[in-house]
């Protein structure tokens, strides 16, 4: 009898627990409401089948999403100021609003303003995931990126003068830098200033079409203090263009970071492959701060090749060794980030949820990708062996061999 009641009061236009219906309103409301709901839904889905395929990956990447962030970055990078930041701090404070009032209509047993409301959020986010998706999502699913790795396998006897030449140039850079007295590198340049200069080196390097020709500026985040907890050094959102920074990182990754969100805006988007893009891009600037960033993050690369096992004693007593300011950067930064893991799990679990959902199995352990390589040893001839190279040795390799047109005992 009370559902009996309460149709009726719904086609009267009358109030039934406290709230007033218009059964006609309310139907065409919520009608639009599930439609838009229901039609990004599919969307969602519709992309998540068709970006399997590298072909249809790579067209969207090349058509829709060259045109789109050509078109945006154009636009955006004009404003000195994250607007990412300002779409999430707004778009947060509705949802937070909306769901207070989604429980204030609850305990009022306002059930279908509830629902009305309920389904709003459904279709705000529903669509900004499209968006997204529709932006860059396809260009997870591209075939690999392409760079001038050195492809040849180099035996040990070249490991020293590989080793040697950019170790005197990591120290050349170190040389031209200042340090503070607890170890980390003074910034000799701003944001904008670093971001210009890794520009460059992209217009002069990069001419490949696979990379979009964007025209992205790194902008820093005015909530870095949140981001340094979740130990997150950089975001880029496609929908606006932008590639947002942490600058409260360290100086000593500033241009790295720069670098691989900038891949980001050229749709390079699986992480290890953004990481190689920046590692290529500042291992080649003529900047020697931004070399000092590549070079502190990955001349390990170099280091795996000067043990005992793979190179004969009168060759490692003639390595270079490196300045120890590049030591104590790193002790730095070490230090720095264990001080600031308040929320670093957290931003883990994002980051690697995320990831993931983008079709990256490996979640943020793909970050560490192309950083494996294989030396072997001939068992005839134990002093001889024969390398194959991580990407990042092969781009060691690569410039080395373009800057000094072979190796010395050829």
């Amino acid at each position: 009898m009370r559902e009996i009641e309460k149709i009726y009061s719904f086609r009267r236009n009358e109030s039934y627990d406290g709230e007033k219906f218009n059964f006609i309103n309310f139907s065409s409301r919520l009608f639009n409401e599930i439609i838009v709901s229901i039609f990004f839904g599919v969307l969602l889905i519709l992309i998540g089948v068709l970006r399997q395929n590298p072909a249809v990956a790579e067209w969207w990447t090349q058509t829709f999403s060259r045109a789109y962030l050509s078109f945006i970055s154009i636009v955006t990078r004009y404003f000195p100021f994250s607007l990412t930041e300002i779409f999430a701090f707004s778009l947060g404070v509705i949802m937070v609003i909306t769901v207070l009032l989604i429980i204030k209509h609850l305990t009022k047993k306002k059930w279908i303003s509830s629902l009305n409301l309920f389904l709003k959020i459904v279709m705000v986010n529903l669509g900004l995931v499209s968006s997204y998706s529709l932006t860059c999502e396809f260009a997870y699913y591209r075939p690999a990126v392409s760079l001038p790795y050195y492809t040849e396998t180099v035996t040990n006897d070249k490991f020293l003068e590989v080793h040697n030449y950019f170790a005197n140039d990591f120290n050349d850079c170190i040389a031209s830098l200042s340090f503070k007295s607890d170890g980390d590198v003074v910034r000799p340049m701003n944001v904008w200033q670093i971001s210009e200069s890794i520009s460059q080196t992209y217009s002069s390097l990069i001419s490949d079409p696979y990379f979009l020709n964007t025209y992205t500026i790194a902008k820093p985040m005015a909530t870095s203090f949140i981001f340094r907890e979740l130990q997150i050094t950089g975001i880029t959102f496609n929908v606006f263009g932008e590639a947002n920074i942490d600058v409260l990182a360290t100086n000593l990754e500033l241009p790295f970071t720069i670098a691989h969100e900038l891949a980001h805006t050229k749709c390079v988007m699986r992480e290890d492959e953004a990481n190689q893009v920046a590692f290529y891009i500042c291992l080649n600037s003529d900047n020697p701060y931004v070399r000092f960033s590549a070079y502190s993050l990955y001349f390990y690369q170099l280091s795996m090749l000067t043990s005992k096992t793979y190179m004969v004693k009168e060759d490692r007593e003639q390595l270079v060794k490196l300045d120890n300011n590049y030591y104590a950067a790193r002790n730095y930064a070490y230090k720095y980030w264990k001080d600031h893991d308040l929320l670093g799990k957290i931003g883990d679990w994002i980051n690697n949820m995320y990831i993931k959902s983008s079709g990256v199995p490996e979640g943020t352990t793909s970050y560490q990708g192309g950083t494996g390589s294989t030396v072997i040893v001939d068992e005839e001839n134990p002093e001889k062996a024969t390398l194959r190279s991580s990407k990042y040795q092969a781009l060691f390799f690569e410039k080395y061999l373009r800057v000094k047109g072979g190796f010395n005992n050829e």
